[in-house]
């Protein structure tokens, strides 16, 4: 099992394509992603989480128990830039930049620090998406800063 990032009441690990949170209740496996995760963030405020590798979840924290993994949006990366994910803020967990025939695949994710639900990652080098995005975690826009 891989560690990913880790705040007081969470963690975010993974264990080949599967990933897990963990609580002081337990584990909670949240679903496969394809190509195994690369990495992850906790907000410090323990509002959301993300995990990276072939797309990049959002996670709303504190996550219910009864989450349907099955039932998770998994958006294209087209969908993303078109703005489709702004019908999907308020789920509890979602899947960008991920279907098979439209991936993007995140090599890095770290905290810019220009705003408090803004996340940087660092996408596809050498690729179609090849660049350094912010994630807006409450709106769920994309912006390519390079």
């Amino acid at each position: 099992m891989i560690t990913w990032a880790r705040s007081k009441q969470y963690a975010i690990l993974s264990d080949h394509d599967y990933v897990f949170l963990e609580t002081a209740q337990g584990q909670q496996a949240l679903g496969w992603m394809y190509g195994n995760p690369t990495g992850g963030l906790i907000d410090p405020r323990e509002a959301w989480a993300v995990v990276i590798g072939t797309g990049l979840w959002v996670i709303r924290l504190p996550l219910a128990d009864n989450i349907d993994v099955d039932m998770v949006p998994v958006l294209s990366s087209t969908q993303v830039f078109a703005g489709a994910g702004q019908a999907h803020v308020r789920a509890p967990l979602v899947h960008m930049m991920a279907t098979p025939e439209d991936s993007m695949y995140v090599e890095a994710v770290y905290d810019p620090h220009v705003a408090t639900d803004v996340v940087r990652i660092v996408a596809d080098l050498g690729d179609r998406y090849a660049g350094v995005y912010d994630v807006n975690l409450q709106t769920l826009e994309v912006i390519k800063q390079l």
